[in-house]
C-alpha cells in the first residue's frame, strides 16, 4: 500500500528531528562527559603538558576575519 505524500515527508523529517535532537544532546553534555572514561580516570591537560611554549598559527582566512 502507497501512503500519501505528506505521510511520508512527515516520517522523514520526524527522523531528522529526532537526529538533531540527539546531536543537540550529545554536544550539550562536557567533554569529561563525553571522553568514555570513568570521573576519576578523565584524562586532563595537565597530564599531557609539556612545559613548553604554544605557539598558535592562524590560516590567511582567519588572520582576514581577526583583523576586522
Amino acid at each position: 500500500m502507497m501512503l500519501p505524500k505528506a505521510t511520508r515527508k512527515a516520517k522523514a523529517a520526524r527522523h531528522k528531528h529526532m537526529t538533531i535532537l540527539e546531536k543537540r544532546a550529545v554536544m550539550a553534555r562536557t567533554p569529561a562527559e563525553r571522553s568514555g572514561h570513568r570521573s576519576h580516570q578523565s584524562p586532563s591537560p595537565e597530564d599531557r603538558a609539556t612545559g613548553g611554549p604554544v605557539i598558535i598559527v592562524l590560516t590567511a582566512i582567519a588572520r582576514h576575519y581577526a583583523g576586522k
